[in-house]
This record gives structure tokens, sequence and C-alpha cells, in this order.
């Protein structure tokens, strides 16, 4: 059974070299090569790039802001996520995720401390 994916951010993955994890990352579509089935995202001044090829039914487009979930790997030294699932989230309203996501944090870890 695949794991659901924490909630994180391209900057976090990178930082803390969090390789074979399943995570939810968001970011901008700054470029997709469709033959190769890589796509480069970038979220507050990070970037990776994320496997496609596991994708079904998901229509790219250049400049628009998506959620992928699926499995972080290393490939030459570079960490990337092979997403399973990814959905277009333009209308998400940022700040507004950066505050919730913010707040759900500390909730788990106050329950986790109790």
């Amino acid at each position: 059974m695949l794991a659901a994916g924490e909630i994180c951010q391209i900057e976090e993955i990178l930082r803390d070299n969090m390789s074979d994890r399943s995570v939810r990352v968001t970011g901008r579509l700054d470029a997709y090569d469709a033959g190769a089935a890589i796509a480069s995202i970038s979220f507050q001044n990070a970037a990776m790039k994320v496997t496609t090829d596991q994708l079904a039914h998901v229509d790219l487009r250049i400049g628009s802001l998506y959620q992928f979930i699926g499995e972080t790997f290393s490939q030459n030294g570079e960490l990337r996520l092979r997403a399973r699932i990814g959905r277009n989230v333009d209308g998400l309203d940022v700040q507004m995720f950066l505050d919730s996501l913010k707040l759900r944090r500390e909730f788990i870890k106050t329950t986790m401390a109790a």
C-alpha cells in the first residue's frame, strides 16, 4: 500500500535530503519535456524535477500551479520526485495554504507530545 504523502515544500526536501520518502509538493510548472516525461517545478526560490511517466490524464501547462504526490529518489546526485498523482491547483490561495500547513504542523507536534 502506498503512503499518502507527507506535505512538504521543495526547499525542505532538498535541504533535508529527503530521499525515498512519500511526499506531496506544490510548485509552479517552469518547464516540461513530454518526450522525457520530466517536469521542472519551483516554489519559493526552490526547484526540483518531477518524473511524470506514471501520471495519466494530467494536462500540464507551463506557468500553472500543481500539486504532486509521489516518491522522492536520487538520480545522478539530484533529488527528484516520481509523481503518481498530479493535479492543477491554480485557484489555490498560496498564503492560506502556507498558514494552514504551519497550523497543521503545530497541531501534530502538540498531539504527539501529549
